[in-house]
């Protein structure tokens, strides 16, 4: 273990998903379509991704990634993305909420990297880390009751 790092027990959970239903969009065609990355290699932002990448979050950036080069193809998916979305258009206020809401968070990838992984030695560096850790977990935790207010406004099944 190059980085020194174990895992608490039950810590890990792999999640298979039906890949029949999603669409895989290979590196050639994704190029050509300039999904994720422009064909001229510039600085400038020329590819479908960072036109409308508006996310506010890591996890918001890779759904919104994943979606581009993996998109589904189940009817009844798309039709309840959808749904979703006219509700949020409709309801700008609630939108908005959700939007503050989310800037709010810090990246819940890493906090939980950072709470499940067991370090093999324990330094004051190590002790604060863990400690700012448990603190942005509360912190986030306290936030999930304005989600699920903001969500409950919502009719359509992808909300709920």
């Amino acid at each position: 273990n190059v980085y020194n790092l174990t895992y608490f027990s039950s810590s890990l959970k792999i999640s298979f998903y039906n890949a029949e239903k999603l669409m895989c969009i290979d590196y050639f065609t994704s190029s050509l379509l300039e999904l994720t990355k422009g064909i001229q290699d510039t600085q400038q932002k020329t590819n479908l991704f960072d036109a409308i990448n508006k996310t506010h979050t890591s996890g918001g950036a890779m759904l919104l990634r994943s979606s581009l080069l993996q998109p589904h193809t189940d009817e009844n998916k798309i039709k309840d993305n959808l749904d979703f979305i006219q509700e949020m258009i409709q309801n700008p206020k609630i939108f908005n909420n959700i939007c503050s809401l989310l800037k709010k968070l810090i990246d819940v990838d890493k906090l939980i990297f950072r709470l499940i992984c067991e370090i093999r030695f324990s330094n004051t560096k190590y002790v604060e880390s863990r400690i700012n850790s448990i603190i942005y977990l509360k912190h986030t935790l306290e936030l999930l009751p304005s989600f699920v207010e903001n969500l409950e406004h919502f009719h359509c099944t992808i909300a709920h």
